[in-house]
């Protein structure tokens, strides 16, 4: 209000700061996920943390990729039910939860990024800091990694199918802001939902006396759930970005092979852990 003015505040909760703006986000992502087929570079998130329940159990990227079917983008089932259940109290109570989404890149290209201010590392954290509700960010070890010695942060480079490749990742899949072809691997901190019915304490700014408020209407109890989606499509705009800057990606025009062999991945994308019928 300081810096728009009060005619420019939407009391309905559509505000410049309200997630519904990432809707052309996550359409404009899915078309960065389509470009990208052209490397068969495959982006999968999911949540592994809601409040204080987390994932305690590693995942494989097939299970990552599959949570796309969880109405809690749960890589698990055990852990779903347990999202739901925590949900189900915090709906109960007018409350909300803050959560971690986990996004991983299968198969990028090598070297995207450029050496100093486009690092792809200061890219992806512009871009999904962006996202409304986002709190923080990290990629490969993250903050664990200013616990952690050299000789235990460093990663060994060995030959995997005849090619240079790191033992662990700790990296997460970038090295001096370039990415070194292993798996992109980063993870993001929301907030819990600010619009809660539970009653606060606030200033009704037209007679600047204490008064409390309740927000109804349509508010999830948990933004992370729905932001995962969002994540991946920021994630998506920022590698394509870079490769058709790098060449990888034709910049152009697509010639009718290369554009069969996107639709070719993509439908394989597409279809990856489609639910058969009668299976729910």
């Amino acid at each position: 209000i300081m810096k728009y003015g009060f005619e420019n505040w939407d009391y309905r909760g559509g505000g410049r700061a309200s997630a519904r703006e990432t809707a052309t986000r996550v359409a404009a992502g899915a078309i960065a996920k389509k470009l990208l087929m052209f490397t068969n570079t495959v982006i999968a998130g999911h949540l592994i943390s809601l409040g204080n329940v987390e994932l305690e159990e590693k995942v494989s990227f097939e299970d990552i990729l599959c949570s796309k079917y969880s109405p809690v983008r749960a890589s698990k089932k055990s852990l779903e039910e347990k999202y739901e259940k925590l949900l189900m109290e915090a709906t109960k109570e007018g409350d909300s939860y803050g959560g971690v989404a986990e996004i991983v890149v299968n198969n990028p290209p090598i070297g995207l990024g450029e050496p100093v201010f486009d690092k792809i590392k200061a890219d992806l954290a512009k871009a999904v800091m962006s996202i409304p509700a986002v709190v923080g960010f990290e990629y490969g070890l993250g903050f664990k990694a200013a616990h952690m010695r050299g000789s235990e942060a460093n990663d060994e480079i060995v030959l995997k199918d005849g090619k240079l490749g790191w033992k662990y990742n700790n990296a997460g899949g970038i090295l001096g802001g370039l990415t070194n072809g292993e798996q992109i691997i980063l993870r993001c901190a929301f907030k819990p939902t600010s619009s809660i019915r539970k009653p606060q304490k606030t200033i009704d700014l037209r007679t600047m006396k204490e008064t409390e408020i309740s927000v109804v209407g349509r508010h999830d109890p948990a933004v992370a759930i729905r932001g995962v989606a969002v994540v991946e499509a920021m994630v998506a705009l920022v590698l394509a970005d870079h490769a058709i800057r790098a060449g990888i990606i034709p910049q152009v025009r697509l010639d009718d092979k290369q554009a069969s062999l996107i639709e070719e991945n993509w439908k394989r994308y597409v279809n990856a852990c489609r639910p058969t019928e009668g299976s729910q």
